[in-house]
């Protein structure tokens, strides 16, 4: 027969065993947690993002050569503290080709193009410094219409620009916002809140014959420029 007292050992050292084994934990498992794609880094002073209409939206996004639609996007907010932006977009997918600072509309489709980089293979974050940039509406108008285009005969080196209009940067805005046409007296250049009564969006949306010139024709290439400036002038035209 087992004493009391060797019963009374036996049930202490199985206890003790128990208790070793199963202390009432879930063994721990190896969870490897890994964000698919890659990451950018998006970083620069850029001002004007705060002018945009709400049908708007400044990104940086991800495209493919194959469509005009963002694969992926983090819209850009206007900074709350100067000029700094810092914004990081992750889930970059292999068939994204460039990386864009853009403006797109609510159906990620590309509206214009800011600054763009190819999209490397890498591990390592990307870093998309664009500078020191103004994206108001007004300065978009002036460094994709103005300056490369309409200054060669309103502006430019030229004494005299054509029709006493100067679109040069740093002119422009004064010449066109609230002032009087050369050739039109009655009719404002840009009449703010008024895109259809401002001579500036009827030369660029109408064929105006004795012009001398085909300003319609300036914006085949570019045509989201139309819309970009009736929506500057019904907003209020703002610099």
């Amino acid at each position: 027969m087992i004493s009391i007292r060797t019963f009374l050992s036996g049930l202490i050292a199985w206890t003790v065993l128990f208790v070793s084994c199963d202390d009432g934990r879930i063994p721990e498992k190896d969870i490897n947690i890994s964000e698919k794609g890659r990451v950018v880094k998006l970083v620069g002073d850029i001002s004007g993002l705060d002018n945009w209409p709400l049908k708007y939206r400044i990104t940086i996004a991800g495209f493919n050569s194959a469509s005009n639609y963002a694969e992926t996007s983090a819209r850009i907010m206007p900074p709350s503290d100067g000029k700094h932006v810092e914004v990081i977009m992750g889930g970059i997918a292999d068939d994204v080709e460039t990386l864009e600072l853009c403006a797109i509309d609510a159906m990620s489709t590309r509206i214009m193009t800011f600054e763009s980089m190819e999209a490397p293979a890498t591990t390592d974050t990307i870093v998309f410094d664009v500078g020191t940039l103004d994206l108001s509406m007004f300065a978009v108008i002036q460094d994709h219409l103005f300056t490369p285009t309409c200054a060669n005969c309103h502006g430019g080196g030229s004494g005299n620009p054509a029709g006493n209009l100067n679109l040069m940067p740093g002119k422009s805005y004064v010449s066109l916002v609230d002032e009087a046409s050369h050739k039109l007296p009655d009719v404002k250049r840009v009449q703010p809140g008024n895109a259809e009564e401002s001579l500036l969006y009827q030369v660029v949306m109408e064929q105006h014959e004795g012009w001398g010139y085909n300003h319609y024709g300036l914006l085949t290439q570019t045509p989201v420029l139309r819309t970009i400036i009736k929506d500057w002038i019904d907003g209020g035209a703002s610099r």
